[in-house]
This record gives C-alpha cells, structure tokens and sequence, in this order.
C-alpha cells in the first residue's frame, strides 16, 4: 500500500483512499455513487448544500452510528462508512426535498436539461415525487451579456458559481447578494461580464441558472450531439475540448478533461471562438477550378484546372493556425529552399531565439505552474493571450497560504478555512512589462514601462544590480524570493514582437538558473501550432517578405501556394507586385481574407471542427484533434488539398497518388522525413460519436429522401459517425462524457484514477524535439522609446478568425491610448480626451481615433495602445493631436453602426443556420471530392 493512502470501509467494502483527500473524494474515487452539489473537485469543500451525507460509525461494533457530510470529513485508516444506511438515504432525500420546494418544474424547457446534475442527484436519491404545492419564491434575471443566459429561480445555493468566478478565477464584477431564502447569485446591475472564464459558469453550476446563451439560441440536447475530441485552436496553451454538432452545424464546445493542461476549466475564447466556422465568410466553393459537371468539381477537374503547376516551382506559405502535417507536406511539395512557416521577418528572429532556448529549457505544463511558490512574468499578458495559464497563475499564488494552513493542521480541501487563514498571504508574483494586465493586482512587485527599461532591468537584474536608482527594490525583492523558492516558474513570450526586449529576456534564463537550480520556464508563442512551425525550420527556410519577393522576382517560379495565412505582415503594394508580375497566386482556407480575394485558385478546406490533424503546445506536446462532423463537397481537408496539388506539381505517377487517408499520410511522411515525430495509432476501437440515445436517426433527412442515407465512412480516425460503435470511455479522448446515472459533466470522475488526477486511460505524452540551431544575432535597430507603442489586445482579438465572429465584435470598446502621467502633463492631455493619432502599423500607417486613458503606473514617458481590431506587435506613433468635434463624432458614429450590423449579423447568423438544420447534408464517405 502507498504511504499516502489508507483503508477505509464503505458498505464494509475496503477500499484504498488518498490519506489527503477527504471523504467524498474518497468515495467517488473508487467508483461509489454518492450525491453532491457544494464541492468540486478542483475547489474542494464548504459544506453549503449538506447533500454529501453518509453514516460514520466509530467501529465495527457500532450499528448506530453518525451522519457526517463527507466533503468536509478527513478520512482515517479504518474509517467505516455506510452510504447505504436508511438515516443518511433518507436525509439525503430529505435535503433534495427541500431543494425542490423552489425549484421551478421546467426542465423540458431548461437548457441544462438532460445533462443537468441536480436531475442526476434527484433520481440517484430517489426523490421521484414532487410533495410541496406552495408558491416558490421567483427573482429577476440579469442580462449577463453575449455568452451566459441567467435564470435565478433554479438557484439551490450551492455558492460553486461565486467561488469560482470571484474566489478560483479572480473575477471582480460577480457575487452574492441577499440573505436566507432570498440569496442572488449575479452582478451589481447588468452587464456583460468581465471574466475571461465567464463561460465556466455553464459548467461548474450543477443547475440551469447559468446556461450557454450561443449554445440555447441554436439548442440541441447532449444525448442529440454528435462530438468529437479535439483541441482548442485559438492560442498556444492546446486546452483539450469536445465539439458538438446537429444538423451540420457546431452547437457548442466544452471542456474535455486533461489533468496536465487545462483540467477542469476553459476560458472563453475556446469555450466561444468556434462560432467561426459558422460564420458567413466561410469558403464553401472553389475558385479557378472548372467543374465537368453541374453536381460540381471532381478529382479530375482540380488536376486538369491545375495542369498549369506540373513540373513547375512553386513558393510555399505555410501558417502556424494550421497543423503539423499540413505544413510538412507543403514544404515536401515545394522544397527546403522555397519554403517559409508563415513567420515574418520580425516574427522569424524571435524564432530562432525560441527554438534555441527550447530543448535546453523544457517548458513546464499548467499543473506545474500551479505548483509554483514563485512565478516572475516578462512583457507578457497571459491573461489575454493565454489565459487558461494565467488562471494556473492564480492558482499557484495561493499556494503560500495553503502551506500556513497546513501547518495548522487544516487540509487543502477545506477551502473556506483555508482562505480565512491565508487572508493576504499570497505566492510571490513579479511582472515586469509594457502594459497592464489583469495579474497586476496580484503582483507583488510590478514595474511598467518601455522596451528599453525592460531590457534596462533586465541587464541591471542579471548583474544583480541592487543600486540601481529606480528599480532596486524590485531587483532586490525578486532575488530574494527566486532564491528562496522551491519550484519558480519565469514565463515570457512573443507578445510585442520586440527583439532587443524577447533577447534580454531570454538571456535570463541561465542567470536564474544560476540563482536557483530548480527553476523552471515558459515561453509563449502566439498560436496554436507555432511549435510544431518551429520543428520545420532549416538554414533554408524563408520569412513571408522573402518568400513572397522571391517568387515575384524570380523568373522560375510559377506561383505560390499559402496554407491558412492571411498574410498580414504583407503590405498592399506587395500583394499588387505578385498581380502584375503574373504570377498565380493560390489559397488553401477555411475562412476569406483580403488574400483569398485576389488569389488566382481558392481552395476550401474544412476547419477544425471537421478534419484530423495535430497541434504542438508552448510546452511542444503534440496533440490530436478530430473532426465532429464529415466535410460537404467542395471542402476538403488541408491535407487532402495538398495532396492533390503534389500530384498537379509530379506526375500521374506520382508517390501522393495512392494516400487515401490520414494513416497513409503518415506512412509517407515518415517516409520521407528523418526523425517525423508522429506515428499514427492503431485506432480500432471504432468508437460512436454520437450517444445511445440519439434521436431522429432515420427521420432527420426524410423531407430530402424517403430512403434512410448510409451512414457516413470514416476509417481513418477510429470514430465512427454514428450511434453505433465502441463505448466513448474505452479511449482518453472520449468525445463526450457519460456514466450511467451522471448525464452531466461531472461524470468525468468515473475516468479518473482519482478525482482531480490522470485519466483512468492516459496516453504518453508526445513531445516534439527542435532540430535547429540557428545563427543568433542581435537587431541592432530599435526604436526610441518615445516611438514605440506596444499594442494591446483583449482575448477576442487574438486571432484572425475570432474577428468575424458577431458576439466578440459586440465586445469591443473602442481604441484607447494609455499614457503615463508624464507625458499627459507633458502634452496636456486629460483623461478621456480624444486624439487622432498617425500610427506606423507593422505593414502600413494609417490615422486612428484613440481615448486617453492616464495610467499612473506607468514608469517614465510611456505609451501603449489597446485596439479593437487584429494587429500583433509594436506600433510606432509619428505624431498625436487632439481630436475635432466632427471627427469624434463621425468615429462614434461609425462604431455605432458597427455595434448595429454586429448584432444584424448575428441574428442573421442564427436565421441561415436554422434554416440550414432543414436541409441536412447528406455524405457518403467523410473527405474527398469523389464518394462512392
């Protein structure tokens, strides 16, 4: 037996507990079914619901025994419990009795219904009967914005909701109200709310008050869903999720439990930024390619459109938004010399840097980072730009008054008790960065500034520099503490694009491994695949600019192919010189961009919701993602595009003429690739995207055809389109949770070795390695610090795609322009004055309407700029002036109508995709252009 674990009896079965865990944890660890609410796993106990009830006897001689709650009980070696014992049953139904007394009988209309947790702890204490007849207590609903709907009157006052958005998440615009039976879970007025985390609500509430607002407008029940596994792909964190789709429409993504990564929680942006793929700018036709027949184009209509690349050279783009192998089999097709990743030049230095750190400085997981008693984060908002990591942050500044608690002899778990006696006491935090962001508060210390003071206390940190007039005390406060700590943790990243400050930065990372040995680090790119990007590189490969100029210039080069890149490092006149030199420019996307519009071919390929493929994290694990639903012709998947254009680009006799599925996709990239850090699975299990219980199977196409389809054939992937298959537990990518007797989310625990721990069916984890050690030199051009102005943006601005999405642009603000006081005084500007300000972007100037916003933390003459739309990096402002009437009124004006067509896009959204729910897609075999 393990020295943390114990013998406990339950029913007079022994069974082995964690000695930390409480009871509860205990029981539903070994597989016992015992009701709920209050608890959570990952935010343990405060014993609000009294559900957990069981009968505590003093020794196998008692038959009398006590009524314990066991979330709040310590287990000890030889603890005997009943869950059976008539008392603790009848107590348990007792206590959901008086639950119901105000719960409203509306669950064939709640959202939650059919994946609801008080239903699955309503029947599991045997509650059948409904016995109270009086009237039930009602409240108002708040609007709580775009993403979460409110419905107060099937509160139970469980109190998960408020001490997950205020107490785990840090949430500061959400409590509780009121007293006795009148307890009010909300905000101060309505809003929408500010947490990055809101969505979460959804799922850490066991009733339908908090529900899915995207989700209930286009509704579908769980056990109606068809999902699959997949991977967040809208940051670099790879938090795993599960789609879900109707009628061939995404309805929802929800979290999908993985102890290293995301574990319970998801932010936002994955939670809500699938609503991409059902936006109006997909691409769902060809362009450039003739069709033979009207039912549309076939295999032999893309080669002979495409007839012009045989044998010829082509440039290749490829995009760090897109997957591993889609990227390998582009630069297979065009060449070492004619490749580029998608970096552009500035993008590409600090590279070179990350792939050179990379091996020699193993990037921790999130779970690790929770584990810090230390973390220092450089010039990196990860509250914006990783978020579910910056929620691992908060959770390791906890860890000092965890510690003080233990010492008192009060376990982890008991959570209330444990923040009582931690109080203020927190982990220390240093930030060093050009803007503020949401951390700041928790800092202890915080310095904000320019590039050129970061790499000044930097420098002045690795000399250990405790003179230094301005900045001493947070040079000493930082030494002391990184020496001092256990397990630190240095997190930095790509944000702002500036290199001098990225390889100051860096350059750290040996002195504090130095200061001390147990350090640990993360570095953070900016998209969901950059590592795997990283894996790519050679002393060949080309940026963007370079690429593209060499295809321009270069006589022997036919055309250029970009993989899922918008190209935004380009510059007008750099796409028009590729129109005039005539050369062909081709697009392979999911989604329309300036690019796809002047491209000479356009090719859809599916997105993530519908094909297979791998994404490398920050932490280069390498992770699978599957489709939830089968492509409609033309669409076909990024790799299945590429194949074709390698056999356009041969011959007939080409090696890519006889790949068919993914397994032998990967079969030739081994092939043809020394060290391809993937082998394909052995994948038999043929488990069911879709439940049991699923309904409408032969009816839902019946208004197209009397005959009921075949269903769809997929045999690459190991899950089948249908209800029937293997069990969606004999995986760890399980593409919905289910356990019978827990519909809801919370089944999970029936997969875990233990709760909150490893699946019961974890895979190794499969890291990529960096085979490239590049030349390393310092840019020697950097802009003065009066010039320079870090560009910030919320999490709904991080990617391109996130931009069409209606829900997000109805969240933007309007430009700010935060200064420091010195230069407000020094211009005279006042708080919320509003200037026109010309601005040198990365690839264009233009002229911007911007409010001021003094920021008093600002160290020095210091500027940054929070926009509203899609733009990485560094910006450098020529000049400022305080705006005209006319032109404030005519950018509010503007703003106006683009809040109004935001929400007119939305509803329209809403109108096509249920109207698209009656012609449902009918296919044969899920990918390519010719079913059979």
């Amino acid at each position: 037996m393990a020295d943390n674990q114990l013998t406990i009896y339950i029913d007079n079965v022994p069974v082995l507990v964690n000695a930390n865990d409480n009871l509860l944890a205990g029981v539903l660890s070994n597989k016992f079914d015992l009701p709920y609410f209050c608890w959570h796993p990952a935010m343990g106990s405060v014993g609000a619901c009294r559900q957990c009830a069981v009968t505590l006897f003093q020794d196998e001689n008692d038959t009398r025994g006590r009524l314990a709650m066991a979330c709040t009980t310590p287990v000890f070696d030889g603890m005997r419990i009943s869950i059976k014992d008539l008392a603790a049953s009848e107590f348990r139904e007792q206590v959901i009795a008086a639950m119901m007394t105000n719960h409203p009988h509306d669950c064939p209309v709640c959202a939650e219904g059919g994946e609801c947790h008080l239903q699955d702890m309503t029947v599991m204490t045997g509650h059948t009967k409904r016995q109270y007849s009086g009237e039930k207590r009602t409240f108002v609903n708040q609007d709580l914005g775009q993403f979460v709907g409110h419905e107060m009157n099937r509160c139970i006052t469980c109190y998960r909701c408020v001490r997950f958005y205020h107490d785990y998440a840090g949430g500061q615009d959400f409590g509780v109200f009121g007293s006795k039976n009148q307890v009010y879970f909300g905000r101060h007025e309505d809003g929408q709310l500010e947490s990055e985390f809101s969505g979460n609500l959804v799922e850490v509430c066991p009733t339908g008050v908090f529900t899915n607002k995207l989700f209930s407008e286009h509704y579908a029940r769980k056990w109606d869903l068809q999902s699959a596994p997949s991977v967040c792909h809208l940051c670099s964190v790879g938090c795993n999720t599960s789609i879900g789709e109707r009628y061939g429409s995404v309805r929802r993504v929800v979290n999908r439990y993985k102890h290293d990564i995301n574990g319970y929680f998801l932010c936002d942006h994955g939670r809500y930024g699938i609503a991409h793929v059902n936006q109006q700018n997909r691409m769902t036709e060809t362009k450039g390619i003739a069709a033979s027949l009207p039912t549309g184009i076939s295999r032999t209509d893309v080669l002979k459109s495409l007839a012009w690349m045989n044998g010829q050279s082509l440039i290749g783009i490829g995009s760090s938004r897109s997957s591993l192998e889609a990227n390998a089999l582009l630069k297979q097709l065009v060449g070492n010399e004619q490749f580029s990743a998608g970096f552009s030049n500035k993008a590409f230095e600090l590279a070179k840097y990350h792939a050179h750190y990379f091996d020699a400085n193993k990037s921790v997981n999130l779970h690790q980072i929770e584990q810090a008693d230390c973390v220092f984060i450089v010039d990196e908002d990860i509250s914006q730009t990783a978020p579910r990591m910056a929620l691992s942050v908060r959770q390791a500044l906890r860890n000092k008054g965890i510690k003080k608690a233990e010492s008192m002899g009060i376990p982890q778990w008991q959570d209330s008790a444990v923040r009582t006696i931690a109080g203020e006491k927190k982990s220390p935090l240093f930030i060093l960065s050009s803007q503020p962001s949401k951390l700041d508060q928790e800092a202890e210390q915080l310095l904000l500034g320019s590039h050129l003071m970061i790499t000044e206390v930097l420098h002045q940190l690795i000399e250990q520099d405790v003179t230094a007039h301005h900045y001493c005390t947070f040079i000493k406060a930082f030494i002391h503490a990184w020496q001092h700590a256990k397990s630190p943790v240095f997190i930095c990243g790509w944000q702002h694009q500036n290199i001098k400050a990225f390889t100051h930065t860096l350059a750290c990372i040996e002195f504090l491994i130095a200061l001390n040995a147990n350090s640990r680090f993360v570095i953070v790119p900016p998209d969901a695949n950059t590592l795997g990007q990283l894996t790519l590189l050679d002393g060949k490969t080309l940026t963007v600019q370079q690429a593209w100029h060499l295809a321009i210039t270069n006589p022997d080069i036919a055309g250029v192919v970009v993989l899922e890149n918008e190209l935004n490092c380009l510059t007008e006149a750099d796409r028009d010189a590729l129109k005039h030199s005539g050369k062909k420019l081709l697009v392979i996307d999911h989604c329309h961009s300036e690019l796809s519009h002047i491209a000479d071919v356009v090719l859809p390929c599916a997105p993530i919701s519908e094909s297979h493929g791998h994404l490398v994290n920050y932490q280069g694990v390498i992770q699978h993602y599957f489709p939830a639903l089968p492509t409609q012709r033309p669409v076909q998947e990024n790799w299945q595009w590429l194949v074709l254009l390698a056999e356009a680009v041969t011959s007939s006799k080409s090696k890519w003429q006889g790949i068919k599925d993914f397994h032998q996709l990967h079969e030739q990239l081994a092939t043809d690739i020394d060290n391809w850090s993937i082998s394909t699975e052995e994948l038999a299990k043929n488990i069911a995207r879709e439940t049991p219980r699923v309904s409408g199977r032969t009816a839902k196409s019946a208004n197209q055809s009397v005959h009921e389809p075949k269903v769809t054939q997929s045999n690459d992937d190991g899950y089948r389109f249908s209800m029937e298959g293997g069990k969606a537990s004999l995986d760890a990518n399980m593409p919905y949770v289910w356990s019978p007797g827990w519909n809801s989310n919370q089944a999970i625990s029936k997969y875990q070795r233990q709760v909150n721990d490893e699946l019961i069916h974890k895979k190794d984890v499969k890291q990529v390695t960096i085979d490239y050690n590049p030349e390393l030199f310092e840019n020697s051009h950097q802009h003065t610090a009066e010039r320079q102005l870090p560009i910030m943006l919320a999490w709904y601005c991080q990617q391109y795609q996130s931009q069409c999405i209606p829900e997000f642009q109805l969240l933007h603000q309007g430009n700010q322009l935060l200064v420091s006081n010195e230069w407000a005084q020094r211009e005279h500007w006042q708080q919320g004055t509003w200037l026109e300000l010309d601005i040198d972007f990365n690839v264009e100037r233009k002229s911007i309407m911007a409010k001021v916003i003094i920021e008093p933390r600002f160290s020095g003459l210091h500027m940054a700029l929070k926009l509203d739309e899609y733009c990485a990096g560094t910006a450098e402002l020529n000049s400022a002036s305080i705006a005209s009437t006319s032109a404030i009124d005519k950018y509010l004006t503007a703003k106006e109508d683009q809040y109004q067509a935001a929400l007119a896009e939305k509803q329209a959204t809403l109108v096509r995709l249920k109207q698209k729910d009656q012609y449902i897609p009918i296919r044969l075999v899920a990918g390519g252009l010719d079913d059979a």
